[in-house]
């Protein structure tokens, strides 16, 4: 081959571990040393480099081809300790990323209201292409299997917790099947989660938005999760050491203090019984929404930090 390729500059596609390393290594070849310390090895793809250069900007030639300069050590170790938590490895989409969290902090401003009771927020949807299923059939059979598998005094914490205090507090609110109030329609199923060791919450209900059928799409697949804007946590802790005194202070159910625009409530129904004394039947079933950002969508933290 012929042309520019020869020394084109290059991001390799495949590490390879040491385990196939001596499997490819090309014996009949000799070994190079460069001035900047690093070897050259022959190997069945051509020569590949190794060992430690002392020139920071060293480029290896490598089969012909020139390798991507090393950039800031510390970069690159600060790279290695966020692989996987990152949205994305490359630099297009992580700026497609951005462009995006950008345009939903921005529509956050824009429609954010503020009233005598609280800030009132919308979902962040990503758009009205794709419909939100409504995923009844998925609650009412996952509503089933509580109840089947719960023993009664579970039932009773549960309806205690769920429909009667949230419904004192106005944080749900029952709903008329028979009229339709909005475009997104969606039942979220939702199971107890029970922690007897605890002096408060021994039983807390969590909702689960990314359920979905075969192939079809989960209420929180149609929704961005929007920019993280807590604190880093790294700065927090050198922060905490630097004074004698440290005051901390926690928001009681803090996503429930986040108020729904009314858009947005269908979009939080659950179902839960009538009587949880009785066994599960349609004629049991009474249907509640939320009032409130509800812990389980993947943009409540953004939409409670963001508030």
């Amino acid at each position: 081959m012929s042309g520019d390729w020869w020394y084109s500059e290059v991001t390799p596609d495949v590490i390879i571990g040491a385990d196939f390393m001596f499997d490819m290594i090309d014996s009949t070849q000799p070994q190079h040393k460069l001035p900047s310390g690093t070897i050259l090895i022959p190997t069945v793809f051509g020569y590949s480099g190794t060992g430690r250069s002392t020139a920071p900007t060293d480029r290896i030639f490598a089969n012909g081809i020139i390798s991507k300069e090393s950039s800031d050590p510390w970069n690159d170790f600060w790279d290695l300790e966020n692989a996987g938590i990152e949205d994305h490895a490359h630099g297009s989409l992580n700026s497609e990323t951005e462009r995006i969290n950008q345009k939903v902090l921005k529509e956050f401003k824009e429609t954010v209201q503020r009233r005598e009771d609280g800030y009132y927020v919308k979902f962040p949807w990503k758009s009205d292409e794709t419909p939100l299923p409504t995923h009844y059939a998925i609650a009412e059979k996952r509503l089933q299997s509580v109840i089947n598998q719960q023993p009664l005094e579970v039932l009773k914490q549960i309806d205690d917790i769920f429909p009667r205090s949230t419904r004192k507090k106005g944080i749900i609110e029952e709903v008329d099947t028979q009229k339709k109030t909005s475009d997104r329609i969606h039942y979220n199923p939702h199971q107890p989660v029970l922690t007897p060791g605890k002096e408060t919450t021994k039983c807390r209900v969590v909702y689960d938005a990314s359920c979905h059928f075969k192939n079809g799409p989960s209420m929180n697949d149609l929704i961005n999760q929007g920019p993280t804007l807590m604190p880093d946590i790294f700065a927090m802790l050198l922060r905490f050491r630097a004074g004698k005194i440290a005051l901390l202070a926690d928001v009681e159910k803090a996503f429930l203090q986040v108020r729904l625009q009314e858009s947005e409530k269908d979009s939080t129904r659950c179902l839960w019984l009538k009587d949880y004394k009785k066994p599960f039947s349609k004629d049991n079933i009474i249907t509640y929404r939320f009032t409130r950002v509800i812990f389980g969508v993947n943009a409540s933290p953004f939409l409670l930090e963001a508030t």
